[in-house]
């Protein structure tokens, strides 16, 4: 095969970050956000579209020596995006192209004959245009060429997006052959005026290579470009420079965080692009923060954390529509798997409450509206924003792997039913217990048998009922009274035989209830694997949770009242909201944890790792966090009153109008920390660094406490407002003469000088 595989070098990401930012010229109004998120960037969004400028100019000379592409590459890549944002823009400029995009679905013919119609004409007679343009395709070559005379510039530019669909989605093998045969025989007829780019996901490739006619396999082989994902460099501009164009602002930890948990990460482009929609939509002025990537989680887990959250949040009945809309929108073929699906919003509007569940999930990018090509009524139709929200979906995934397995034990069941009926329904071949409560089970999922089949149902359930009858009221009795179960035990297994029904559902809210009773009876669950779960509103005062692994979990509103959380790993774990007064957590990992809002009063963080941690309005008075690691988290508007922070790292930490009254925070290092407005009222800063710490506005600042840190001749004291920027900035005049100031004062300096290193 003759692939071409264009790659960028791939310069190293401390000299990414240590460069200087490029700027592009034209900035945008700063009200937009630039970034797409589970959209393909388009012609209009070419502005914002960074990081492919080279592959695109590449692309370009290509196609002036081929008048055929199909660029190939992994789901998530950007291929769509790349020709519609990078290399359409070259012929768009141009007089002499006419560019149509298509994307083929389940009538390729009609889909391509569509893109012909004169835009003016009145519905009635674009009815029947549209019927003479695809017949004039069903004749092939000859009639594809009398389309393209019709167009209004002499040349085409057809761009088929999703190519595979030709095969995975269209049923008619006589629209393909008639669809290829003219767009191939009209490629070599006129190859100067037709041009054709295909957008084909590689899972696929394969598969369009051997399918007919053959002369495509030849075409797709000899002009097939591979894309690869963005190199450092080019995802450092994806991020930062949309940015610049729409005046926003990016906090140099969110950029450096975003590129190393992109760094290899499957699907990576269009998770970041939908990572950067949702940190945009969280901004509150025009600054993007890290913070805000925190409260979302990391790149490879928001997307799943979004769908989740915004299923849980709907109540029982909808949540059942949820789950039946989003499953209409796939279609799952044996042997290709699944693929995302058209379907009109009519056939879904009964459902309870459709409305305001389809509205959920397109506020949170999930879900598209387009219209259809049903040209007497312009009917709407519903589909997936992109497909890796069923790659990256566990909760979609699980009810996928459901669809299956109902549909195969569907497909069992028929089977068994005509054996029953060649045996001249023998009675040895009716079903047993176990088999007929999952087929009592697919009725009650209104799965349609045939009549054979819900004959031999009912013979089955008549059989079975006799049997219960004979032989098990009394056998139950004697297990009952012999076997001695007590109360107790039959709770315990019932709570571990649900935690085994669980176990490949991270999102089965049966799982909080085992735990719990689990807790209750204080039954030790160290070895349940409780990651990235959804343990929301569970109950476990004075559990047992040391050295466990909650990476992931959703642990939102939980109470967790004294409970012992030592030596366990909280990354990336949601506990907004949670109670942990008097709770255990020293020595506990919860780097990207969301804590906001949290109660953790008298809490015990000894020696605990915060790294990048959400503790914004948490309550953390009277807690010790001694010795712990707080780089970089948010602590803003957090109640400190007096906790015990010595000895901990708070570098680059936002404590802006976080109470500290009284707090301890001697030996700790507070470099570059964020004290916009905090309270210092009798705070201890005995030897702590206050190397360019922000101390703006700060409430009773003690001129005799102050000096007893170290460093504290460069810190900020003094600033300006910055409206339009909506923050502060330095007053570098009145900041030094604050300075000045308080070193005349010899009255305040320490008697004992701080120990600085």
């Amino acid at each position: 095969m003759n692939l071409l595989n264009i790659m960028s070098s791939k310069p190293t990401l401390s000299s990414i970050l240590n460069s200087s930012p490029r700027s592009y010229s034209s900035p945008a109004d700063n009200s937009s956000c630039p970034y797409v998120g589970l959209k393909s960037f388009e012609n209009s969004d070419r502005h914002y579209f960074f990081g492919r400028e080279t592959l695109s100019q590449q692309l370009f000379n290509n196609l002036q020596a081929h008048n055929f592409l199909a660029l190939v590459g992994p789901l998530g890549v950007g291929k769509s995006s790349l020709v519609q944002a990078g290399v359409l823009p070259y012929f768009s400029s141009s007089q002499e192209w006419e560019i149509k995009v298509i994307k083929p679905r389940e009538h390729p013919l009609k889909s391509l004959a569509m893109t012909f119609l004169d835009s003016h004409l009145p519905t009635l007679q674009k009815a029947q245009q549209m019927a003479d343009f695809q017949l004039c395709l069903e004749q092939g070559a000859e009639g594809f060429s009398h389309l393209l005379q019709r167009l209004s510039r002499p040349k085409l530019l057809l761009v088929i997006d999703n190519f595979e669909e030709i095969f995975t989605l269209s049923q008619n093998a006589q629209e393909r052959w008639q669809f290829l045969t003219a767009l191939l025989t009209a490629l070599d007829q006129h190859p100067h005026q037709l041009k054709i780019i295909t957008i084909i996901n590689e899972e696929f490739i394969s598969y369009c290579l051997e399918q007919k006619p053959k002369k495509l396999g030849q075409k797709i082989k000899e002009n097939c470009i591979l894309i690869s994902p963005l190199n450092d460099q080019e995802r450092y501009d994806a991020i930062v420079l949309p940015a610049q164009q729409a005046n926003l602002e990016l906090e140099s930890q969110l950029v450096e965080q975003l590129l190393q948990d992109t760094h290899h990460l499957k699907g990576g482009l269009a998770l970041l692009q939908y990572t950067l929609w949702q940190v945009c939509r969280l901004r509150k002025n025009v600054r993007l923060t890290l913070a805000s990537y925190v409260q979302l989680g990391e790149v490879k887990h928001v997307l799943d954390k979004q769908g989740t959250e915004t299923f849980y949040q709907l109540n029982r009945r909808q949540r059942n529509t949820a789950k039946k809309l989003l499953l209409s929108l796939i279609h799952t073929r044996e042997g290709i798997g699944h693929i995302s699906n058209l379907v009109p919003q009519r056939k879904l509007e009964n459902l309870h409450d459709f409305d305001y569940v389809l509205q959920k999930f397109k506020q949170v990018g999930f879900i598209q509206t387009e219209v259809g090509n049903d040209l007497t009524n312009q009917e709407i139709f519903l589909r997936l924003s992109h497909p890796i929200v069923i790659e990256h979906w566990r909760l979609l995934q699980e009810w996928l792997g459901q669809r299956q397995s109902i549909f195969r034990q569907h497909q069992n069941l028929e089977a068994f039913a005509q054996r029953w009926q060649i045996s001249k329904r023998d009675k040895k071949y009716l079903l047993t217990s176990k088999k007929l409560k999952i087929a009592q089970a697919l009725e009650k999922h209104q799965i349609g048998f045939s009549p054979l089949t819900q004959e031999y149902i009912q013979q089955s359930s008549k059989k079975q009922s006799r049997n219960i009858l004979v032989y098990g009221i009394l056998p139950l009795t004697l297990i009952l009274v012999l076997g001695g179960l007590t109360y107790r035990h039959w709770q315990i297994q019932k709570a571990w035989q649900t935690l085994e029904l669980a176990e490949n559902n991270p999102y089965d809210i049966r799982r909080k209830d085992a735990i719990e009773k689990l807790n209750f009876w204080q039954i030790n669950f160290e070895e349940v694997p409780l990651t990235s779960t959804y343990l929301k509103n569970i109950n476990l005062p004075q559990a047992n949770l040391s050295n466990m692994d909650f990476s992931g979990t959703n642990f939102e509103n939980a109470n967790l009242v004294k409970s012992d959380l030592t030596n366990s790993n909280f990354k990336n774990a949601n506990l907004t909201n949670s109670r942990l007064i008097k709770s255990n957590l020293s020595q506990s990992n919860l780097e990207l944890t969301n804590l906001t809002q949290g109660d953790l009063t008298e809490a015990n963080l000894f020696q605990t790792n915060l790294t990048f941690a959400a503790l914004n309005f948490a309550n953390l008075s009277s807690a010790n966090l001694s010795q712990s690691r707080l780089y970089f988290a948010n602590l803003e508007d957090a109640n400190l009153l007096k906790s015990k922070i010595s000895r901990s790292n708070l570098s680059g930490a936002n404590l802006a109008f976080s109470n500290l009254m009284f707090a301890d925070l001697s030996n700790s290092n507070l470099a570059s920390a964020n004290l916009v407005e905090a309270n210092l009222l009798s705070t201890n800063l005995t030897n702590s660094n206050l190397l360019g710490a922000n101390l703006i506005e700060v409430k009773n600042l003690d001129p005799n406490n102050l000096k007893q840190a170290c460093f504290w001749q460069y810190a900020i004291y003094k600033g300006k407002w910055n409206t339009q920027q909506q923050e502060w900035e330095i007053d570098e005049m009145a900041n030094r003469q604050f300075i000045e100031k308080l070193i005349q004062d010899k009255a305040s300096d320490p008697r004992i000088q701080p120990t600085c290193s």
